[in-house]
């Protein structure tokens, strides 16, 4: 049984070995939302693990990691849950927001996307305003409208001038 691989990799893997015990949780993430029991709950399943692997490791990694697993094993409306408690439960982090926004832009809801991108400016620090709206820019540019991208880089470019590695 798979599962209890994993739990017997658990149980050997030093505790202080933070990077083997993370991937031994990413794998049973991929096991239960690639092989749960039913097929329409397969989901809800992954959620189950991840509630009980999101204490024992670092709780953004294993968000972000669950948001790509939910998004390549085909469970949308899941993988949209998350993206919403990864904002909410990582409020201050750039890369939580960058997730949430480019997985808006892959499903085609550029409204979304566009509202994250308001929502993450007031949630945000200053300090990463621009590392996250010129990542967004770029998303959008490659993946959503252009030319709203196009306008956002331009909009970065105004508000910090003097930020020569964004030329």
């Amino acid at each position: 049984d798979a599962r209890g691989v994993l739990a017997r990799a658990l149980e050997s893997i030093d505790l202080a070995d933070t990077a083997a015990r993370f991937n031994v949780f990413v794998a049973r993430l991929n096991l239960e939302a690639r092989a749960g029991e039913p097929v329409e709950g397969r989901g809800a399943a992954t959620l189950a693990a991840f509630a009980a692997c999101r204490r024992q490791t670092d709780s953004k990694a294993l968000h972000l990691a669950l948001l790509t697993i939910l998004e390549k094993a085909g469970h949308a409306s899941e993988a949209a849950d998350a993206a919403g408690a990864l904002v909410r439960a990582e409020k201050g982090s750039a890369k939580a927001w960058l997730a949430a926004h480019g997985l808006a832009l892959r499903r085609g809801d550029s409204a979304g996307a566009r509202g994250l991108v308001a929502r993450a400016t007031s949630s945000l620090p200053a300090r990463k305003h621009v590392k996250f709206l010129s990542a967004a820019a770029l998303a959008e540019f490659r993946g959503g409208d252009a030319d709203r991208g196009r306008a956002l880089y331009e909009g970065v470019l105004r508000g910090a001038p003097r930020r020569t590695d964004l030329w």
